[in-house]
């Protein structure tokens, strides 16, 4: 029953790659969240509050999007608040969008987004 909370917590760099949905991402993903979130495996209780124990170094969220995001990226907000509870790690974020605009290359933004991944990547 706690697989995906044991596996969260012993991983030294994690990746969660999804697409924007309405505002953040795919429920399933909220999903994934609760079922790492265990007191005592990922996370304790302290007399200061709670207390991350995960041991990742990093933790980069991925995301696309058929338009323009802007500031309405609740998604990786929530993300990164989860990185925070969950751990101490650096948090870095990137997303690929307008994909869905008519007159936006699109292969053009996947290959630099890519691109740029892999050069965030290389200091991961």
């Amino acid at each position: 029953m706690f697989n995906l909370a044991h596996n969260f917590y012993q991983a030294d760099k994690i990746i969660i790659a999804a697409p924007y949905w309405d505002l953040s991402f795919p429920s399933i993903l909220k999903v994934y969240v609760e079922n790492i979130c265990v007191n005592g495996i990922t996370f304790c209780y302290t007399e200061n509050g709670p207390k991350g124990l995960c041991k990742f170094t990093d933790l980069m969220y991925i995301t696309t999007s058929g338009g323009f995001i802007a500031e309405n990226d609740f998604g990786k907000d929530y993300i990164n608040g989860i990185a925070k509870f969950l751990g101490n790690g650096n948090f870095m974020d990137f997303s690929a969008q307008g994909l869905d605009i008519f007159d936006i290359d699109e292969k053009n933004v996947m290959h630099k987004a890519c691109s740029d991944i892999a050069r965030l990547a290389d200091g991961f």
